[in-house]
């Protein structure tokens, strides 16, 4: 099953007090693509990120995971 979220403008204001790199939400219209993963009694969003040239040079980490090596982008992961 796939979901997608619109987000309140206001959260993401609030997420960008926090995190500069939280994309804007053209008043509300952007949809948001990516996984939600439950662990124990947190969810996190894993947005999709599109291929970037500066992914080839990343490293995966806990919060951030390359799609076949880049080439087809990225997982970001957000506590939410």
């Amino acid at each position: 099953m796939m979901n997608l979220y619109c987000i309140k403008d206001d959260y993401i204001s609030y997420l960008r007090n926090h995190d500069a790199t939280v994309a804007y939400n053209k008043k509300e219209s952007r949809p948001y693509i990516g996984v939600i993963l439950r662990i124990g009694d947190i969810c996190y969003y894993a947005p999709l990120s599109s291929p970037k040239a500066k992914h080839k040079t990343m490293q995966n980490g806990k919060d951030f995971r390359k799609i076949a090596q880049g080439k087809y982008g990225a997982i970001n992961t957000l506590i939410i």
